[in-house]
């Protein structure tokens, strides 16, 4: 039994759990490790961009829904119109792979298939933080709605995304 298994004997909340097995997984692997240290770096990004395209009064709203990755793209490709869908497909690709790097000990990727993963996670980085200095300097209008997802097929797929993501 792997380590990150053994997780469910102890009480954690489902954040801690995350965390603890993404500590593991970075341990295990330093490709790895890598990988969700800039997983982390694109999703801070995104909530960076989902709180500058809200107004203040959404703030704390953003704050809820930042744990939930899949939440945030809808929200900031499909409400504000923010992010191209092809960016929001990568970076959905990206969190599976996360997923699986963090919840599945025993699959294994070779270096190869890992370090072009890293290149485009670094790629979606670079796309977040570009779109999010051209908002914050006015060359990117967003649309002005609120955070809530209004369509069922939206809403059924927040439902559906994991929440700590």
């Amino acid at each position: 039994m792997s380590a990150i298994d053994s997780l469910d004997k102890i009480h954690l909340s489902e954040e801690d759990r995350e965390t603890v097995a993404e500590n593991v997984a970075g341990n295990i692997n330093a490709l790895h490790g890598e990988y969700i240290a800039l997983y982390h770096q694109m999703h801070e990004k995104l909530i960076e961009l989902a709180k500058l395209c809200s107004e203040e009064k959404e703030h704390d709203q953003v704050l809820k829904l930042q744990s939930n990755i899949r939440t945030l793209l809808n929200i900031l490709a499909k409400k504000k119109q923010v992010i191209p869908k092809e960016l929001r497909e990568k970076i959905l690709e990206s969190l599976a792979l996360r997923n699986v790097i963090v919840h599945h000990s025993d699959v294994t990727f070779s270096e190869g298939s890992i370090q072009q993963k890293i290149e485009l996670l670094k790629a979606c980085y670079s796309q977040i933080a570009e779109i999010l200095n051209n908002v914050e300097c006015g060359a990117i209008d967003y649309k002005e709605t609120d955070l809530s997802l209004e369509n069922d097929d939206e809403k059924n797929e927040q439902e559906g995304g994991s929440n700590i993501e």
